[in-house]
């Protein structure tokens, strides 16, 4: 089951992919990024992750459904 993480470019955007990425670590699992905005940058979640040695991830579209909470759920159940 992959790490599921709704991204910002806020701190606590920051701080969600930070942790996210030491849980993918810890159960060696895909990693997959939610923008939680339109007009995020996802690079700067790209460049953590690089940062932080991990490969296997995934950047979910944005959109549909409607908020992000919804787009964080539909991820996980794939």
């Amino acid at each position: 089951m992959p790490i599921v993480v709704g991204f910002s470019e806020k701190p606590e955007g920051l701080s969600a992919i930070r942790a996210a990425i030491a849980e993918a670590r810890v159960r060696g699992t895909r990693l997959v990024i939610v923008p939680t905005g339109a007009g995020e940058d996802i690079r700067v979640a790209t460049d953590e992750l690089a940062q932080g040695g991990i490969d296997n991830f995934h950047v979910a579209e944005t959109g549909e459904p409607d908020t992000v909470a919804e787009r964080v759920l539909a991820e996980a159940e794939r």
